[in-house]
């Protein structure tokens, strides 16, 4: 009850706007619980802004905690690399003791080490599981392997005596995105890490700098708009299947919240009515709701120039879901001086 009382005065003292939409009806209890949890520890200077944001995503949002994270890394921008340094010198791990002779191994570090583990470990259970004759669950096989990870490397292939024997040797891969005019100082967009969200550019350039090969993502230094590749196939060659995956960052089915190297890739206008392979008509879509696609009870409208996808239900109902992250135009200053105004005189 006391954390109750606190997370209240905290909307009406703090957070005005975003308790204003709470009185009018317009959110829930708990989407204002989530307000003031992703609040914590933010500098006073950045209240009011992460007030102005928060007021509107807890409203209108289908992904708030994920909106709310990502307006406060912009907003405290210049704290985040102090964060993530500090978490990084916290790194551990541990063991923490359980009952039934059980226990729980925790590792603590930086999302960037362990959320493309993670998947990676993710992809070899998926794939042990399909082996003829396995009986084990997914995750039965995803602890299995991480045993044998631990004892034996990810990059070697299993030994004779490896809990999961048929496992091959799986490559952990960080997708990483920068903008090029934050990384030139231009801008304070923050990087994004694939499967986990923003992190501050320090860190980034850090990641950058170790890398042994790129994925070299451009953007549209104007507009802001990531670029697309073209092709005229049904199947999405490796390279464009890659792209859709890494502009979506998540299935794009609304309030979908699956990474995008456990969803399909989907013609939004399907293929035998005319719709063609390329990144404008390619979306990533989870495999629950690329069924519910198959099945009739929802269909694409639309995918806008902006990267909002429309989807239309059996019912008439029409929701919308917004691109992940849309990254900033370039700034005033670096845009190409306007034209001379058109007086309405006819050329020639």
């Amino acid at each position: 009850m006391a954390g109750e009382v606190d997370a209240g005065l905290i909307l009406r003292d703090r957070l005005p706007l975003t308790w204003r939409a709470f009185q009018a009806g317009q959110a829930s209890w708990n989407r204002m619980r989530t307000v003031v949890r992703e609040a914590e520890g933010l500098d006073a200077e950045h209240w009011a802004a992460y007030d102005a944001v928060a007021a509107v995503k807890v409203v209108s949002s289908t992904r708030l905690r994920d909106d709310l994270r990502k307006a406060r890394a912009r907003l405290d921008d210049e704290a985040a690399a102090k964060r993530a340094r500090t978490t990084h010198e916290r790194r551990r791990t541990s063991l923490e003791l359980g009952h039934d002779g059980g226990v729980a191994f925790v590792a603590e570090g930086l999302a960037a080490d362990w959320v493309p583990i993670n998947d990676a470990l993710h992809r070899a259970a998926v794939g042990a599981h399909g082996v003829e004759g396995e009986t084990r669950g997914v995750a039965q096989l995803r602890h299995d392997i991480a045993l044998d990870i631990l004892r034996n490397g990810l990059q070697s292939p299993a030994t004779d005596g490896a809990l999961v024997p048929q496992r091959k040797p799986v490559q952990v891969q960080l997708i990483l995105t920068v903008p090029a005019l934050a990384w030139l100082g231009k801008t304070k967009e923050q990087a994004q890490l694939t499967g986990y969200g923003p992190i501050d550019l320090e860190t980034a350039k850090a990641l950058a700098g170790t890398a042994t090969s790129f994925i070299r993502v451009l953007t549209d230094p104007i507009t802001g708009v990531r670029l697309t590749m073209d092709r005229k196939v049904y199947a999405p060659p490796a390279d464009l299947a890659r792209w859709v995956k890494i502009r979506d960052g998540r299935s794009r089915f609304p309030s979908s919240t699956t990474a995008p190297h456990l969803a399909d890739i989907d013609h939004a206008r399907e293929w035998q009515h005319g719709g063609t392979t390329d990144a404008a008509n390619l979306v990533t879509l989870g495999r629950t709701d690329h069924n519910l696609k198959s099945a009739g009870l929802f269909t694409e409208g639309s995918v806008e120039d902006d990267g909002t996808v429309g989807w239309n239900e059996a019912w008439g109902h029409h929701f919308e879901d917004p691109p992940n992250d849309p990254l900033d135009p370039a700034p005033p200053d670096l845009l190409p001086p306007p034209g001379p105004a058109d007086d309405g005189s006819c050329p020639f």
